[in-house]
């Protein structure tokens, strides 16, 4: 164990409040805790809105950023010829995003990832490389793929050590549809996350992804189990009779099943047509969705919330009696430990992250949404198996400690720093 105190500087292009998934929350919580056990952190974001309540210390590099982009990008030795995303139906943007504008600004929900975010990493590299001059950081971590052009920089213009911290791959995000600008961000991750002098995965599961896919050995990856701040409320929803709610919160992707859920909401509501799903989020197939319930005349039985604040999420938990999560690829998924604390059993596809700390999960081939339905029906017809099932799922959680987590972060950062020096 060390005793050292550190000087941090985080790269993320999420910060709770402002987020767009699962990144905000683990860059803010990862912050709080270590600034709690005595560490400086300093996290910066490509933009953060004036508005914005900060829980920690927080700086956005849009002005560097623009300044950057008007004097013309370089940065030696990357290869990211990847200039636009193109998603469907959208045009393409090639002026200075409207995710740094005034306007945007004012909105309650900014877009973090507009067309033009690959040339925005590139100014942000710049930029970053700029703050670090400026400052005597300790270490860099940088979250996601996001990051690679400001690692790549600093390894042109400095000696400080740099460890990716993963919340997910292009390839967890992209499952079952891997082509075009997924591609080549992914073997972007590939070529650069091996020469990082560090990598922390967020579960099991997620370093075996880094392994596999990326080449990293095992040796070099370091996992550091999620969590967050979470006080539940007991408020429920009273248009929810209880009993038969089976829960679904996360983003309308492939990567979170939601095809999988669909098919197995329809086999669960012929047996038992009582059963009534809510599906909270939303995201590029919800529009799909909602056309295939309605095509399903199922409209009775699964309802849809879209995008939640956090107190409206709250109370959902409050009022719904099994959590589901049926990801093809989930590296983590902190909205389970949310609803096990809301005391909320949760059912999920074993190639779900949380599951290495609440081992008591059942879980299922995402696929296999037959034994996915049968593990619903079972758990809503059988109270007793419920209740056992929440008991064991918080005596798992009751043993795992945020504060440990960190001290282990902190350990690794410390040692990769010492060897850094040393070579």
């Amino acid at each position: 164990m060390h005793d050292k105190k550190l000087n941090i500087l985080i790269l993320s292009w999420e910060l709770y409040p402002m987020f767009a998934g699962g990144l905000g929350f683990l860059a803010k919580h990862v912050t709080a805790e270590l600034q709690n056990q005595g560490h400086t952190v300093t996290v910066a974001c490509p933009y953060i809105p004036s508005e914005m309540k900060k829980d920690v210390k927080a700086i956005d590099l849009a002005s560097e950023l623009k300044q950057f982009a008007k004097e013309g990008l370089t940065i030696k030795n990357l290869d990211f010829k990847l200039e636009y995303f193109r998603p469907k139906g959208t045009t393409q943007n090639k002026t200075w995003p409207d995710l740094f504008s005034s306007t945007q600004a004012k909105k309650k929900k900014i877009n973090l990832y507009p067309n033009s975010t690959p040339i925005i990493t590139k100014a942000f590299g710049l930029a970053v490389e700029k703050l670090v001059k400026k400052n005597k950081f300790d270490i860099v971590i940088g979250m996601d793929w996001e990051t690679i052009p400001a690692f790549i920089q600093l390894r042109n213009t400095s000696n400080i050590p740099f460890v990716f911290y993963i919340n997910a791959t292009e390839f967890d995000r992209n499952i079952g549809k891997f082509g075009g600008s997924a591609r080549i961000i992914a073997n972007m991750e590939r070529d650069t996350y091996i020469k990082a002098d560090g990598i922390v995965a967020i579960s099991e599961i997620s370093k075996k992804m880094l392994h596999n896919f990326c080449n990293i050995p095992n040796s070099k990856i370091q996992v550091i189990y999620n969590d967050l701040d979470f006080t539940p409320i007991h408020l429920d929803i009273p248009d929810l009779e209880k009993g038969k709610n089976v829960l679904f919160i996360g983003r309308m992707e492939n990567q979170k099943g939601i095809s999988f859920l669909l098919e197995t909401a329809s086999k669960v509501i012929q047996v038992d047509p009582q059963v009534k799903f809510i599906i909270a989020g939303d995201g590029a197939k919800m529009g799909p969705t909602i056309l295939a319930v309605a095509e399903k005349e199922l409209e009775k039985n699964i309802l849809f919330t879209g995008w939640l604040g956090n107190e409206d999420k709250k109370r959902l938990y409050a009022s719904c009696d099994l959590f589901v999560m049926p990801s093809p690829s989930e590296p983590f998924g902190l909205t389970a430990l949310e609803a096990i604390r809301s005391k909320l059993p949760v059912i999920a596809s074993n190639t779900s992250g949380f599951i290495g700390i609440i081992p008591s999960t059942p879980t299922f081939d995402y696929y296999d949404t037959q034994a996915f339905t049968q593990q619903i029906l079972f758990y809503l017809g059988n109270k007793t198996a419920k209740d056992d099932l929440l008991k064991k799922q918080e005596e798992d959680l009751s043993k795992h400690s945020w504060a440990d987590q960190i001290k282990n972060l902190t350990n690794y950062l410390i040692k990769i720093i010492d060897e850094k020096k040393n070579n």
